[in-house]
């Protein structure tokens, strides 16, 4: 292997045989090579008088922005027998300076199986546990699936506002639904635990009403949520949510806000937790609190007991989805 300086004019930019990063500018790798310089060299190799990156997309690409006209590299000569060896020194170089996002991991897995013939044992016997992924067949399933992924909900994947199990969701969905679905998302803000939610809620909506998740999402009081600039994206996520839930169990959340409305007039504290039954369907209540010492106990129980005193409390226990 040589190792020389380059024009950058011979380079082919747009072959992207061994390219791993998602990112092919980071604003951090600019300011690294405009203050320090290029500190290691990229891998490219030699083809008919062009070269192909192995190894330094970012860097190489960072070089021109700067000016530069030429990089220092290292040159291979291959006939491409040997690309999957070339790859796996792409990755290689990849992960001994940083960890790869999701959508890299699965670009990486995609390449290896299906531009370099890569057998699945392989893939989930040696690769799988190098990306820190499960090593079984239903792990490597889902990183193809992650890779055909594109447009918008990839770019919603990759900026970590949707969990694997929802990329899994809008997988399965019409082309149609998911777009409109992604569009949503695109404008809230979800918890793990709310994209389950969310999508259990459109799933069920739209199987009562025989249509699909777009025409859920259309709906004129989700929608008005959904697009309320006055609201952040995670009000938005919440409230989307909430709307959600009131179409899907309407006597249960009626049963909600009635409770949450009495509840207050009961003038507890915070700390003193006052919770129903979550569907209503027994009378109980239970109610929690937390002291650290007797004192604090004793004013906590006598805002529970002048809270029992008032007739509003009768009230919580008539409460029913009814």
């Amino acid at each position: 292997m040589e190792y020389c300086e380059i024009p950058l004019e011979q380079i082919d930019f747009e072959d992207a045989t061994f390219r791993i990063s998602e990112e092919l500018d980071p604003p951090l790798l600019l300011e690294s090579i405009r203050e320090a310089g290029l500190l290691y060299p990229a891998i490219v190799l030699l083809a008919g008088g062009r070269y192909t990156i192995v190894c330094g997309f970012r860097r190489l690409r960072a070089l021109g922005r700067l000016g530069a006209s030429s990089a220092p590299a290292r040159v291979v000569e291959s006939q491409g027998g040997d690309f999957p060896e070339l790859f796996d020194r792409a990755l290689w170089d990849n992960l001994s300076h940083r960890s790869l996002e999701p959508v890299e991991t699965a670009r990486v897995l995609y390449k290896l199986k299906h531009d370099f013939g890569m057998p699945d044992g392989v893939l989930t016997e040696r690769y799988l546990p190098r990306l820190g992924l499960p090593a079984h067949a239903q792990s490597l399933r889902v990183q193809m699936m992650v890779h055909a992924t594109s447009g918008d909900v990839r770019e919603l994947f990759r900026r970590g506002r949707l969990t694997l199990a929802s990329l899994e969701r809008l997988s399965e969905m019409l082309p149609a639904s998911r777009g409109a679905v992604a569009s949503a998302l695109g404008k809230m803000r979800l918890s793990a635990s709310l994209q389950r939610q969310f999508f259990g809620l459109l799933r069920d909506l739209a199987a009562v009403a025989g249509t699909g998740p777009e025409q859920v999402l259309r709906d004129a009081r989700v929608s008005a949520v959904v697009d309320d600039a006055r609201l952040s994206p995670a009000e938005r996520g919440e409230g989307a949510c909430a709307m959600l839930y009131r179409l899907r169990y309407p006597r249960v959340a009626r049963a909600r806000e009635r409770f949450a409305e009495c509840r207050r007039s009961l003038g507890l504290p915070g700390t003193v937790r006052l919770t129903a039954d979550p569907y209503f369907e027994t009378p109980d209540l239970r109610l929690e609190f937390t002291a650290r010492d007797a004192e604090r106990f004793r004013r906590l129980a006598a805002d529970v007991y002048a809270a029992s005193r008032r007739p509003e409390l009768d009230r919580l226990f008539e409460i029913d989805c009814i």
